[in-house]
């Protein structure tokens, strides 16, 4: 074996890699470019990484870390410009593409090389044959992970710190395999003659398990942090039924005492005062008509209490529910289902300049053996949806997606189902729950 071949590792293997990594982290990514235009700027940047690394096959050095160096922008400009994420977020999938590109390559030439020491390999047929079993292995591998990993689907919100934290290990991975390579003449090369490939591809393995790590343990992090989030909905929704519970016996107690104010304001021989008196009337009359009755307590005062923020909004909430099967649901969990669905519905009303067109519909029905609610909403604008939970255009971003998520985690509760979607002007929550006798 020679120290040529040791040192050849064909860059146009690490640019192919690369390539691949790249198109199968964007194919989970929500999509920027689409079409024609997606599939020309990957084969232009199939070109452009190809004709970098190739470039940079006879090199060393500076030269060769420049070229490097170069090759991982490529990669993080593809990434970013094609996916709809942000640069932060491409960033992150980059640091985790990357290095897994290099141990697929490094495996790869590693493997080859050993056999082409031993005589096994003697033609370039076989020679890329092995190479695409190994790339096949890893990425089909990376696929599987990736596709039952939550970070690839969701919205990452991470920190730059937590950049900075992936980008760190990805950089020092890269390094310590590559330096060998780039610096020819030093005493790690002179000593490890042919293990140099094995040691590149363990370092590459052990970056990426740093990696996975990280991943893992942020996930963990921020899964906590949502259902913090999700269980502080829960008590909101909650503490607010309780609340207009109470305010609502009040008004119970103002209604006995009508049939006297009424007898005043006939006596009351002031126009304007009568007026004024007769408003008030009105304006108490107008709760009362507010209120919703479906054969559920609790749903009544909290549809009650919804539709009185509708009429205060100039929304119309019309409901047609029969909520006799909700019997067996948790009140905390009715609270979190119709006062999540119903807050983002009102705050997607109150966004529309023409009030005539501000509508809010919701249904309770059983369907066979199963419970079905739906609540429509009439929604001028487009809303684009990631799976179950709509982008937003709030500041906070942080905060968003965790009503949504609280509705789904309390239909999930009792093996239900929910789907968020829009049609024409009209966005729509379905939940499907089986009754209790359904289970088992």
């Amino acid at each position: 074996m020679t120290a040529d071949l040791i040192y050849y590792f064909p860059r146009s293997h690490t640019a192919i890699a690369e390539w691949i990594v790249c198109i199968l982290y964007i194919s989970f990514l929500p999509k920027r470019l689409k079409g024609f235009k997606l599939y020309a700027v990957c084969a232009a940047f199939f070109v452009i990484i190809f004709m970098t690394h190739l470039s940079g096959e006879k090199t060393e050095g500076i030269v060769w870390i420049v070229l490097m160096v170069l090759g991982m922008l490529e990669m993080l400009i593809l990434i970013f410009i094609t996916s709809k994420i942000t640069l932060v977020e491409a960033g992150y999938h980059w640091a985790h593409a990357f290095i897994v590109a290099e141990l697929a390559a490094s495996l790869e030439w590693q493997i080859n090389f050993y056999l082409i020491s031993g005589g096994v390999i003697q033609n370039y047929n076989q020679f890329y044959i092995c190479m695409s079993i190994v790339y096949i292995l890893i990425f089909g591998f990376t696929y599987y992970m990736k596709r039952h990993t939550k970070s690839i689907k969701d919205k990452l919100r991470i920190t730059w710190k937590e950049l900075a934290a992936v980008l760190v290990i990805a950089f020092i991975a890269f390094f310590i395999s590559n330096f060998s390579f780039a610096f020819r003449d030093n005493i790690f090369s002179q000593s490890l003659g042919g293990g140099i490939l094995y040691a590149r591809t363990l370092v590459d393995f052990g970056g990426l398990m740093l990696l996975y790590a990280h991943d893992a343990q942020r996930q963990e992090m921020n899964l906590t942090y949502e259902l913090d989030a999700m269980e502080n909905m829960f008590h909101r929704q909650y503490e607010q039924y309780k609340q207009f519970e109470v305010n609502n016996e009040s008004l119970h107690r103002v209604y006995h005492d009508l049939k006297n104010q009424i007898a005043f304001i006939r006596a009351e021989t002031n126009e304007t005062s009568r007026n004024s008196y007769i408003a008030e009337l009105e304006k108490v009359i107008s709760i009362h008509e507010a209120k919703v009755n479906t054969g559920a307590y609790v749903l009544d005062t909290l549809l009650t209490s919804k539709n009185m923020v509708c009429q205060n909004s100039d929304i119309v909430m019309t409901c047609f529910a029969d909520a006799k099967q909700l019997d067996f649901i948790d009140v905390m969990d009715i609270c979190s289902i119709f006062g999540n669905a119903l807050d983002n519905a009102i705050e997607c009303e109150c966004k529309i300049e023409d009030k005539n067109k501000r509508l809010i519909k919701v249904n309770v029905s059983r369907q066979n053996r199963f419970v079905l609610i739906r609540i429509e909403n009439y929604c001028e604008e487009q809303i684009v949806i990631n799976g179950e939970i709509p982008d937003t255009t709030k500041k906070d971003k942080q905060m968003h997606g965790f009503g949504v998520k609280s509705i789904k985690l309390a239909v999930e509760k009792y093996r239900g189902h929910v789907v968020l979607e829009q049609n024409n002007a009209w966005v729509t929550m379905t939940a499907l729950i089986p009754l209790p006798e359904q289970e088992g």
